[in-house]
């Protein structure tokens, strides 16, 4: 059992406020009223929302979550303080959970592909970003009510919804610099965009908004000290400020980063992962997987592996073997078409589909040659 630490930032101070004893855990969001945190835990291989009183009381297991796999792709907020909201990435349903009663309801349904990212625009309206859709939804918690927008089906990497809906920060990669994070303003009335600034980091993460929606607040992670800091952005005078709330980011022990699904009966169905703590290159082997439930259709098989968290996969080969025999990819990319040292890089909302023609035979086993990097050391 992994002892957590939560650590509350404020401009020029850091406060440790409570720790959580659990396996595997994310904090997600702050109450209102800021004296309760939500977040999403692994115990006994089960995944759960739990709620805490921010000086460490009042510990509450509010939900098991069914649809989830991993911590990473469940996401939640509070509605109010005796009400959240939360979904996975996976099943792209949204679901409103009582507290007190510990009961819960379908608020929302989505389709298509990707992870959200997420924010509150006021007490009653949540906005939702579908990076792989280009899509944003957002839900109205009173009239349980889902308006859908399709202002930025480019956009690519992180957002934030600022001022109640009328304007949309985000922040992408340089097509040409990876370590260079540009931020971009969007205004939903005009469809006018404007570029902030651009900052230089291994890792960028907005982490939300405060002052009704006219700041939000932004980390970066330096490249090369691996280093973070917290600054806080204004949407009025476009001016972004330090606040001078350092922290060190550690190395994760974390799962396999990459999502292995398969298409069974003209949809894909998530399998679990790959390349399971392969989590530096020293450690690079080549991974057996068995494919079930899979069948064939029509003597085809097609998988996909999809990179959904904060660390880039680097895949050498890929290849079935079935009753002795070894296929490789119809569509392969010539960098995985063998064990060589160049690498198919899959980076955060990237994914890779792969089709192969495998005679009729009891098992398929999916061998995987690569590795995953986390942005955390």
């Amino acid at each position: 059992m992994k002892r957590h630490p939560v650590q509350c930032f404020q401009p020029g101070r850091e406060i440790r406020v409570s720790r959580i004893d659990q396996e595997e855990c994310r904090v997600l969001a702050l109450s209102p009223s800021q004296k309760k945190i939500l977040y999403v835990c692994k115990s006994n291989e089960k995944y759960l929302l739990c709620t805490v009183n921010v000086d460490g009381t009042g510990f509450r297991e509010s939900f098991q979550v069914m649809e989830a796999d991993s911590t990473w792709n469940i996401d939640g907020c509070f509605a109010n303080e005796n009400e959240i909201v939360y979904w996975t990435s996976s099943q792209f349903r949204v679901y409103r959970g009582d507290l007190a009663s510990r009961t819960n309801s379908l608020l929302a349904e989505f389709a298509g592909n990707g992870s959200f990212s997420s924010n509150n625009l006021s007490a009653t309206k949540i906005a939702l970003y579908s990076s792989d859709a280009g899509k944003c939804y957002v839900l109205d918690l009173q009239q349980i009510k889902v308006t859908v927008s399709n202002f930025l089906p480019f956009m690519k990497g992180q957002c934030l919804w600022l001022e109640n809906g009328a304007s949309v920060l985000y922040v992408t990669s340089a097509e040409q610099n990876e370590k260079k994070q540009e931020f971009r303003l969007y205004d939903t009335r005009t469809g006018e965009e404007t570029e902030i600034i651009a900052l230089y980091g291994y890792y960028c993460s907005l982490m939300g908004t405060i002052a009704n929606g006219t700041q939000c607040l932004f980390y970066i992670v330096d490249a090369e000290t691996f280093e973070g800091t917290i600054y806080g952005f204004d949407v009025k005078t476009k001016s972004i400020r330090n606040l001078s709330a350092a922290f060190s980011v550690v190395k994760s022990g974390g799962r396999a980063c990459p999502f292995l699904s398969a298409a069974v009966t003209g949809s894909f169905v998530r399998l679990g992962e790959v390349l399971e703590n392969i989590n530096r290159k020293e450690l690079e082997r080549t991974e057996k997987k068995v494919l079930a439930p899979v069948a064939l259709q029509n003597g085809v098989v097609k998988i996909k592996i999809e990179e959904l968290r904060y660390e880039t996969t680097y895949l050498d080969n890929i290849a079935i073997r079935s009753m002795g025999r070894l296929y490789t990819p119809q569509n392969c990319p010539e960098s995985l078409s063998m064990i060589d040292g160049n690498y198919y890089i899959l980076k955060r909302g990237e994914s890779i589909e792969l089709e192969f023609r495998v005679a009729e035979g009891t098992e398929m086993v999916l061998e995987t040659t690569g590795y995953y990097m986390p942005l955390y050391r």
